[in-house]
């Protein structure tokens, strides 16, 4: 009878939690409900707003041809348009929409800041799914919408996603890597080093965890490309296995030009946490049957890492803010 009404009692705590995490989900899904009903109102109200047909009418210093209006309609799905008055005083048009990034729908909001008067307005806070953005992701996404408004007027592209401009084959960034992803079959991705080409490996590991290893055909080995967290922040569970929506991505990258990649691996959600690990290769170390891998930098950031020449920049935080760090014998050096 005992284990009967532990039973009972147990099953009836486990239901009350379930019933709860039910009711916290139904509660968010339906705020998210009166928050689009309520932002569609709102445009609805302010849509003849004349500031706000100023902004949608205006144009952009680099992009003098091409209405805002129609840029952002042809680059995002359900576009919205509100005016509103902050505390502050300050005219506020707030744009917001559904794009691509990193290979995720996300909701953006792009918010437009007009003084009392003026003609001109300047471009203000970004939001990915609520998540603040930085002013390198503020300009990404500009670019995007801009060089996508301008394929499209000549036929020639119809992707809508986020990237980096990169106006030369130095600059790269996660849009850049390959890319791995929980379930996916094992992903092979050649790389230079010491002049041969050799393999980087990223895939499910046995019996739990993931793999991102290095092969060697030569001597028909493979070595493992640790990835130690350095802080109390992990993107792994307690047995090595991937949070839900982290990704992982690897690259080979030349930041001295002396013909031999570091190999790059990055864990990223694309929004809000980047963790990232560099490593450089010793053939000495193979010589002695050692792992020719050697790790020499671990980072944290927000949502990207950027390569160009010797330099790795990690931007962070909400306010534009980075860090730079410089490649020179076998380290990185902050700047």
């Amino acid at each position: 009878m005992r284990k009967v009404r532990r039973f009972i009692t147990n099953g009836l705590i486990v239901g009350s939690i379930c019933l709860l995490i039910g009711c916290e989900e139904a509660t968010k899904t339906a705020d998210k409900v009166v928050a689009d009903v309520e932002e569609k109102v709102q445009a609805e109200m302010t849509k003849d707003n004349e500031i706000l047909l100023s902004v949608k009418n205006g144009t952009l210093t680099n992009y003098p041809d091409i209405k805002i209006d129609d840029a952002f309609t042809n680059f995002f799905s359900s576009p919205t348009w509100k005016y509103f008055q902050a505390e502050t005083g300050e005219h506020v048009v707030e744009f917001t929409g559904y794009c691509t990034y990193v290979e995720k729908e996300v909701k953006a909001k792009l918010q437009f800041l007009v003084e009392e008067g003026e003609e001109s307005f300047e471009i203000g806070a970004l939001e990915f799914n609520e998540v603040p953005q930085n002013e390198l992701n503020k300009l990404a996404l500009l670019a995007a919408i801009y060089e996508d408004e301008t394929l499209d007027e000549v036929n020639t592209a119809e992707e809508k996603e986020i990237t980096e401009s990169t106006p030369t084959e130095s600059i790269k960034n996660l849009q850049s890597f390959e890319k791995w992803s929980y379930g996916d079959p094992d992903k092979i991705i050649p790389i230079s080093l010491d002049g041969e080409q050799k393999s980087i490996i990223l895939g499910l590991d046995s019996p739990n965890g993931i793999k991102t290893q290095v092969q060697i055909n030569s001597i028909n080995s493979v070595f493992d490309l640790p990835l130690d967290s350095e802080s109390e922040f992990t993107p792994f569970d307690e047995l090595g296995e991937l949070l839900p929506g982290f990704d992982v991505y690897a690259l080979g990258y030349d930041f001295d030009s002396d013909d031999t990649d570091e190999v790059i691996i990055a864990v990223s959600d694309g929004l809000i946490e980047t963790y990232f690990w560099v490593f450089s290769y010793d053939f000495m170390a193979l010589e002695y049957g050692d792992n020719p891998l050697i790790p020499i930098f671990y980072g944290e950031g927000q949502s990207d890492i950027i390569l160009e020449d010797n330099t790795l920049t990690v931007p962070y935080g909400s306010q534009g803010l980075f860090e730079e760090y410089i490649y020179s014998n076998y380290e990185f050096i902050m700047q």
